[in-house]
């Protein structure tokens, strides 16, 4: 009877913790891309990183640029109606991210910085650079030069990719949980400037809205239109088995012989 006892208890065990596991990674780890297909998140808006960036991720997921190659960029308007992703967020990365030298950010010492919670980021409208392989693949032959003549060192452990597409935009919506704030001792700061005058940032500038009952809206509008969201391919660099040391290796698209391209999830996260 105990052991019967004893075996009920851990299979309830087990099917509370598997909820909790799925619910963890469902809203606190992973990423989600809504609209657009196959995009994901920069984990800041930027100038650089254009189409043609090529990365290396070292074994710790370490991310470093390796060239920036020059393919033909096109460039066309993109509706994407409501291109938005969902990450995890600290409070200080949010203030960092839409109000880094304001008045309205609470003075040091006074707020939780590292109390973490999921925004969502979102955009309406944008431009779209994309590249195509005509215009790739010759470059990837540089790539192949400058291993043979030393300038790049080949590292064989750690993954390679390019740039495909980017998303631009001059605006982005970044919607934070009130209670989220509160207890991090933010909300005073921000109410404070909410007087329906646009906050100056040295990058554009920021609106607040609080029209939802649990929700902050920071909208910030750019003066200029920077990367939010990216698409790359993984590069497939071969060097023959047996190859003599100082072999020159072959760079390609991984999946340029209809190989299953890699999951999102396993992207570079820039």
């Amino acid at each position: 009877m105990r052991i019967k006892r004893a075996l009920l208890i851990v299979g309830i065990m087990g099917v509370f913790t598997t909820i909790a596991m799925v619910v963890y990674w469902r809203y606190f780890v992973t990423e989600r891309v809504t609209i657009v297909d196959g995009f994901v998140p920069f984990s800041s808006f930027r100038l650089s990183d254009a189409p043609g960036t090529v990365v290396r991720i070292d074994r710790s997921g370490g991310h470093h640029r390796v060239i920036q190659l020059k393919p033909k960029i096109e460039t066309t308007p993109e509706v994407t109606y409501d291109l938005e992703s969902s990450l995890s967020f600290s409070v200080e990365k949010l203030i960092q991210a839409t109000l880094p030298e304001s008045n309205c950010r609470p003075l040091s010492g006074q707020y939780n910085p590292s109390l973490v919670s999921q925004v969502t980021i979102n955009s309406i409208n944008g431009i779209r650079e994309f590249t195509f392989d005509e215009d790739v693949d010759p470059l990837l032959n540089e790539l192949n030069r400058m291993f043979a003549e030393g300038k790049l060192r080949y590292r064989p452990t750690e993954s390679y990719w390019i740039i495909r597409e980017t998303i631009k935009t001059d605006n982005v919506n970044y919607s934070a949980n009130i209670g989220w704030l509160t207890r991090a001792n933010v909300m005073t700061s921000l109410r404070s400037c909410n007087d329906d005058e646009p906050i100056e940032t040295s990058e554009g500038h920021v609106e607040l809205n609080f029209e939802a009952s649990n929700q902050v809206n920071l909208k910030k509008v750019f003066d200029e239109p920077l990367r939010g969201w990216y698409r790359a391919e993984q590069l497939e660099i071969y060097v023959p088995f047996g190859a003599s040391p100082g072999t020159v290796p072959t760079v390609k698209l991984l999946n340029s012989d209809d190989t299953s391209p890699p999951p999102i999830s396993s992207w570079p996260r820039l």
